[in-house]
C-alpha cells in the first residue's frame, strides 16, 4: 500500500493543484467582470 510519506506528498500536490486552479479562476472571473463593466 501507500506510504505515510507517498500520502503527505499525494496531499501536498493536490492542495497546490487546487490553490492553482482556484487561482486560475478567480483571475479569469476578475477579467470577466472587468469587460462587462467596462
Amino acid at each position: 500500500g501507500l506510504g505515510a510519506r507517498h500520502l503527505q506528498c499525494l496531499l501536498l500536490f493536490l492542495g497546490l493543484a487546487v490553490g492553482y486552479a482556484n487561482r486560475v479562476c478567480m483571475s479569469l472571473a476578475n477579467v470577466a467582470l472587468k469587460e462587462e463593466a467596462g
